[in-house]
């Protein structure tokens, strides 16, 4: 299978039908973040999610799969048995995938600060330690309306008082001659913003020890940076 030609298919079912990526992945129960590293070639759906997606917008699996519309045809067995015998390959090596696999052990992350809410997971294995988080939202309690032009996060382990940085998304650059006319309110910049760090270094157990935080520093009309401290903390589920 295709999974470029997968995506752009799925995409393109999207656009036809006047969906954006957040009221398409709500049909589904999944995130937008899923949605579009479908539609990049980067991943394809589930088969339980493909079936949903033939229903929703009323095509058959078979051209889902070969990302481009098939006329069914009658009597045409040998497609169908070709098909059947696609999904099965395929769900076949994904549970040799899954039981090769070490056991992975799930901790989640967020924001200790009653101003931010932060969804972020810490995965960890034997052998490979991940950590992924995918929103970071400012509360703006008190309605603040001020406008920036970029936005730079930047996640630190802080661990027997030494900052370690961990991962930086989006970057700041002082020297560049930002058009303010296109500056956003900070919840709009900050919803591009992901952090996906595979094979990190931290043992789940010195990780819960340690203190993890993000700044976000933003770059007013001024040109001034204004930073925010953002601690996070894990759940009860971190052990090894």
């Amino acid at each position: 299978m295709n999974q470029e030609k997968i995506g752009k298919f799925i995409y393109e079912l999207r656009k036809n039908n006047g969906l954006t990526q957040k009221e398409f992945a709500d049909k589904l129960s999944v995130t937008a973040q899923a949605v579009s590293k479908w539609e990049n070639g980067r991943g394809i759906p589930d088969i339980e999610l493909i079936k949903e997606i033939s229903k929703i917008f009323n095509v058959e699996i078979e051209s889902i799969l070969a990302g481009e519309n098939i006329k069914k045809q009658k009597n045409n067995k040998l497609k169908i048995i070709l098909l059947i015998v696609g999904i099965l390959f395929v769900i076949s090596l994904i549970i040799v995938y899954f039981l090769s696999s070490n056991k992975f052990i799930f901790s989640s992350l967020e924001s200790s600060s009653n101003d931010w809410k932060v969804k972020g997971v810490a995965a960890y294995s034997k052998d490979k330690k991940s950590i992924y988080i995918s929103d970071i939202e400012y509360l703006n309690k008190n309605n603040i309306k001020d406008k920036y032009n970029v936005v730079e996060c930047i996640l630190y382990e802080n661990n027997n008082e030494i900052d370690k940085k961990i991962s930086q998304c989006g970057k700041i650059d002082k020297s560049k001659d930002y058009d303010s006319n296109n500056a956003k309110e900070l919840s709009e910049l900050l919803k591009d913003i992901e952090f996906n760090i595979d094979n990190y270094k931290s043992s789940c157990r010195n990780l819960k020890n340690s203190s993890l935080y993000i700044d976000i520093n933003v770059l007013t009309t001024n040109n001034k940076i204004i930073t925010y401290k953002v601690p996070l903390k894990l759940d009860s589920n971190c052990s090894e």
